[in-house]
């Protein structure tokens, strides 16, 4: 808006005899800053000039060494103060997104890949014998699940605007070494470790919800396959099919996403990401305009300090964070559950990370 403004205000004036000058670094890859500077980069008008350049090379009286401590605190932020290399996304909760790409499995999209989703339009006949018709899932293979695992399940529900997600996941236990007043010591934990993710994406085009019977049957399905532990939902639409696994022995709970409680369970995932004590699935949507669990969850942006939000476009992608509350959802209850056993347990691994 500046720019057009700007532009227009000379252009009355002068014609085409004007000269505008930005200064600035860019925020992200998709800031206005950065957008006027690829489409300079990428222009053959004779017109359009740019460059950039380090903080130390346009003012010969600094370097790179005096900017240290801002590199060693937080290297992202810095390089995009001092040496103008955007983020790929503006306040993004994860300044490492590369990580994320460390802890994924990739190629494997379940569990076992035999496992296959199918979206289906379903018919439900309502008490005044009106037809309605929903959109639901059938999930081939279940029995291929692991059954010696304890599961853990985390929701986001949506019914008509968002997608409802369900996110399966079980606990590994592992040994780790972390340091505790002062000291060095062994411990054991609980690694959450990715094994299903479903969706029913209501299709807006044709006004089709979601069949929240049939994400109860799919439910149900998995509860009587595999031994399911616990669920966290978002109490938004969650009511009924907490009771139903409440009644088929899951310690399941309907919690209010608050900010405060989204902020927490972020930063849990993300420590755990950040330390490699975790897997994710390499889930590819059906939808070819949706972005990817691990695509919506490197975008996802913590506001102020204090709120999980993100962007409604991904480059030509639709991107929002169904993915990612149902995902975090089942990370927390893993990561704060106790170990239930020690056996089969991974190699250690050292909590923390190196940055370069």
């Amino acid at each position: 808006n500046c720019y057009n403004i700007l532009k227009t205000s000379a252009a009355t004036r002068f014609n085409d005899k004007y000269l505008l000058i930005f200064i600035t670094y860019p925020r992200s890859e998709n800031c206005p800053m950065y957008t006027k500077y690829m489409e300079a980069v990428n222009s053959d008008s004779p017109n359009v000039l740019y460059t950039v350049g380090a903080t130390w090379e346009v003012n010969l009286n600094t370097n790179k060494e005096y900017y240290k401590d801002s590199y060693e605190k937080d290297p992202e932020t810095a390089s995009m103060y001092y040496e103008c290399i955007p983020p790929k996304h503006s306040e993004g909760l994860f300044k490492f997104p590369e990580r994320i790409d460390a802890v994924t499995v990739f190629g494997r999209q379940a569990q076992n890949n035999s496992i296959i989703l199918e979206e289906i339009i379903t018919t439900r006949k309502l008490n005044n014998g009106e037809i309605r018709y929903f959109v639901g899932l059938q999930v081939h293979n279940l029995n291929l699940l692991n059954p010696n695992y304890t599961y853990y399940i985390g929701g986001d529900c949506g019914v008509t605007g968002d997608s409802y997600v369900i996110c399966l996941g079980h606990a590994e236990p592992v040994e780790v070494e972390v340091v505790e007043n002062g000291q060095p010591i062994s411990k054991i934990i609980n690694k959450p470790v990715e094994d299903l993710i479903l969706e029913w994406r209501p299709n807006k085009k044709e006004r089709l919800p979601v069949d929240l019977i049939n994400v109860s049957e799919i439910l149900e399905q998995i509860c009587r396959t595999v031994h399911v532990k616990k669920a966290l939902f978002d109490k938004f639409n969650s009511a009924e099919v907490v009771q139903k696994l409440m009644s088929l022995g899951v310690i399941a709970e309907d919690k209010t996403f608050s900010n405060p409680f989204q902020v927490q369970i972020y930063q849990n995932g993300k420590s755990l990401i950040y330390t490699g004590n975790i897997e994710l699935l390499d889930y590819v949507p059906r939808h070819p305009d949706i972005a990817s669990p691990n695509e919506e969850l490197k975008a996802v942006k913590l506001i102020n300090g204090n709120k999980i939000d993100h962007d409604n476009k991904l480059g030509n992608k639709k991107v929002g964070k169904d993915y990612s509350d149902a995902r975090m959802g089942m990370i927390w209850l893993v990561s704060n559950d106790e170990v239930e056993t020690v056996s089969n347990f991974s190699m250690p691994v050292i909590m923390g990370i190196k940055r370069k």
